[in-house]
């Protein structure tokens, strides 16, 4: 899937939609994010592999996305 096609997918879904990213790995392109009503997370200091980096701080981003999604 190319990023056109990515991007129409995301913009079409109709649910809440989350991403928790590196602050170090890739830029992140936040007005195509905010475009698809997608809600980026950042998680500092962590390269590629955050969940092997830092896997408390995003046990935290996903709990707080958790707690969001089941209000």
């Amino acid at each position: 899937m190319g990023d056109a096609q990515l991007y129409d997918w995301l913009a079409s879904a109709k649910c809440q939609k989350f991403t928790i990213n590196s602050s170090l790995w890739r830029e992140t392109n936040l007005s195509a994010a905010k475009k698809v009503n997608l809600k980026v997370a950042f998680i500092d200091n962590a390269g590629h592999y955050v969940m092997l980096e830092k896997p408390n701080e995003l046990n935290v981003e996903i709990d707080k996305i958790l707690t969001k999604i089941t209000r």
